[in-house]
């Protein structure tokens, strides 16, 4: 399961309405190996692709994070 700030998915969405869009694709780019070289989280990425027309989207990337120890997550 990958986590993402709601403040960076916010920001993203709203900035693509501000620019004139009204619809999203979103999708998730899994990491083809979860750890690189130095052993580091790669983690996943968000994508969206604002929709202008059936030929034009602009995209945005939204990498995951690690919640902080002071969070929980239940699921």
């Amino acid at each position: 399961m990958a986590i993402y700030k709601i403040t960076d998915i916010l920001n993203s969405i709203q900035s693509m309405r501000k620019d004139g869009y009204e619809y999203v694709d979103i999708s998730e780019l899994m990491p083809d190996e979860p750890y690189d070289e130095d052993d580091e989280d790669i983690g996943a990425t968000l994508i969206l692709n604002a929709i202008e027309n059936d030929s034009y989207t602009e995209e945005d990337m939204i990498d995951s994070v690690k919640l902080p120890d002071n969070y929980s997550c239940h699921q």
